[in-house]
């Protein structure tokens, strides 16, 4: 175990490393040894930093002394960059390659920023590991940004995450997540220290806490007694759709081809053409609806089509975006360096079988008129090479009605 021992009271800053060998007859030699080190005044201060929160048995009785501050609103901004941060570094190409300093902080904003530690903080941290990653791959020569946003180190945390929702209720677990994906956030309490031992209960809020500390999830606000969480970014965002995917294929017994499916994305973005799109989205939807394993109503449809989208590259996706108030189903925009010939705007309209053809109608008439008031919004009609369509579904076929 290495620990990084300093001292913030003498007149010049050391590091010390201490390599801890576990005993054969006690597990807690390395915390024991840290704790005698600071009694006889060999170690002043101890930062250590980790991923989870773990307890051990009897971990109390070899190192009592530290305190987690993970939480702690005077911490938020410790272990990430901050706004002004990150924008300092990418400065130099910015200022070389002439590019809009406010336009690439938001881009470098929706794809990795948005960890907040402390419920009381105001500003969000963005993710050092992943704006190092993209001031790495930044093509200066060119001036493009990388062609893959997402690093692969990033990327392998998919695995991770299946084996994260392997631990206790596996179908609790995966309701979390349905929560999380379908409503945008997820409600409880995470705990300071985790207890993964096997032979206790592994319950909603232990899931939740996991999730916290491995960066999956992150603090948005509290209603009363309980804390909000929300996916941070676009990063983590497509982590969990590319295991929802995984996930319903399985329990539905199907299969998804991302070659279809980036195939039907490459038509709607170079030639406007929906129907490849409609045509695997009801694929999936009729497939669906032989299943008892999801609940079929437009959150969860709408959670369906984007984690068909997220299995392409081509365009950043924003699911309900807050414009002047209002909440346009999807925007499929276009992210540089990849050039499209359109962007998108999807309004999804569900109407259950039941209620016929009249429902069907009443929808198509409630989606015609929203869509058009979000032509109207400034920051819409804005965006270039715009095309607006709404998807009528009754949860196994789909209709695309393009709106000029």
């Amino acid at each position: 175990m290495l620990f990084y021992a300093f001292s913030l009271e003498k007149s010049s800053y050391f590091c010390t490393f201490y390599i801890l060998k576990r005993s054969e007859n006690s597990r807690l030699t390395s915390y024991e040894t840290v704790k005698t080190a600071t009694l006889e005044g060999i170690i002043d201060r101890l930062f250590t930093t980790g991923v989870t929160s773990i307890t051990l048995d009897s971990m109390t009785s070899g190192f009592n002394i530290g305190d987690n501050i993970t939480y702690h609103q005077d911490f938020n901004q410790a272990i990430g960059f901050t706004g002004p941060e990150t924008e300092e570094m990418i400065r130099p190409f910015v200022e070389d390659c002439g590019l809009d300093n406010q336009e690439v902080m938001t881009t470098l904003a929706s794809w990795y920023n948005g960890y907040r530690f402390s419920s009381r903080a105001d500003e969000k941290i963005f993710n050092p590991d992943m704006v190092l990653y993209f001031i790495r791959h930044f093509d200066t020569g060119d001036c493009h940004f990388p062609e893959q946003m997402l690093d692969d180190n990033i990327a392998s945390d998919y695995g991770k995450i299946m084996r994260l929702f392997g631990i206790g209720d596996r179908e609790k677990n995966f309701q979390t997540l349905e929560e999380l994906i379908v409503n945008g956030e997820i409600m409880g309490r995470h705990k300071g220290k985790l207890d993964l031992d096997m032979n206790k209960l592994f319950e909603r809020n232990d899931f939740i806490s996991l999730l916290l500390y491995m960066g999956f999830i992150t603090l948005s606000g509290n209603l009363l007694s309980q804390y909000r969480y929300r996916i941070p970014n676009y990063v983590v965002q497509k982590l969990y759709y590319d295991y929802f995917r995984a996930e319903i294929e399985q329990r539905g017994q199907i299969r998804v081809s991302n070659r279809d499916i980036e195939n039907a994305v490459a038509e709607l973005a170079l030639h406007n053409n929906i129907k490849p799109l409609v045509e695997e989205i009801s694929k999936v939807l009729a497939l669906f609806s032989n299943r008892d394993f999801m609940r079929m109503d437009e959150k969860h449809i709408k959670a369906v089509i984007l984690t068909l989208l997220y299995q392409s590259e081509v365009y950043f996706i924003q699911s309900e975006p807050e414009i002047n108030n209002r909440y346009p189903d999807i925007l499929l925009l276009e992210r540089n360096p990849i050039e499209v010939r359109y962007q998108f705007l999807f309004e999804l309209k569900y109407s259950k079988k039941k209620e016929g053809q009249r429902g069907l109608e009443e929808k198509r008439a409630e989606g015609l008129t929203q869509v058009r008031e979000y032509q109207q919004l400034a920051e819409i009609k804005k965006l270039p090479k715009l095309k607006s369509y709404l998807l009528l579904t009754d949860g196994s076929t789909m209709e695309a009605v393009a709106i000029e």
